[in-house]
């Protein structure tokens, strides 16, 4: 119960000491992250087996980083299947969520050259006048995210960000 109290103690006053020292110096950029993570699904921020989730973060990371690191958001905002980064000539497609009969996002002006799957498996994709096309097999699809890595022909970082539009497909999304 006591070191309860001073974890709670520590989390509720850390924020109050960093905002009170970059007051102090505001020229210094503070480079402190607190990551707190709920893997039972308790509402519980106590540290009972934090390593294991962070581990978990880190071979995420280590396996699909290119889609993260060096990132900016779009061009695709995000809707039911998941979200979207690019970076250069390359849109990285977060799938969480599959819509039965593939992912159908809005056309782009740039030609699609292939897509690939950042984990290895096959992906099936097709650019036409009505928009891109993705389908991943149900077999290797990942439980929780899967991202495929669309290379274009072009720089992908100028292009407006969109809405994706509500379709059939998209209505019914399965996991």
């Amino acid at each position: 119960m006591k070191h309860a109290a001073i974890l709670l103690a520590a989390l509720l006053l850390a924020p109050l000491a960093a905002i009170s020292a970059v007051a102090a110096t505001p020229t210094s950029k503070p480079n402190i992250v607190f990551i707190l993570a709920d893997h039972w699904g308790w509402g519980d921020l106590s540290c009972h087996d934090q390593s294991a989730v962070l581990l978990q973060l880190g071979k995420w990371l280590k396996k699909n980083g290119e889609c993260i690191y060096g990132t900016s958001g779009g061009p695709f905002k995000p809707w039911a299947y998941g979200g979207t980064t690019r970076r250069g000539k390359t849109i990285y497609v977060h799938v969480l969520n599959w819509p039965s009969g593939g992912l159908k996002l809005p056309p782009v002006v740039v030609q699609l050259v292939h897509a690939r799957w950042l984990s290895g498996g096959q992906v099936e994709s097709k650019q036409t006048d009505a928009g891109l096309e993705i389908l991943v097999p149900e077999a290797d699809r990942q439980k929780t995210e899967t991202v495929v890595a669309m290379e274009f022909a072009g720089d992908v970082m100028k292009l407006p960000a969109v809405e994706v539009p509500e379709n059939k497909s998209h209505a019914d999304t399965t996991k």
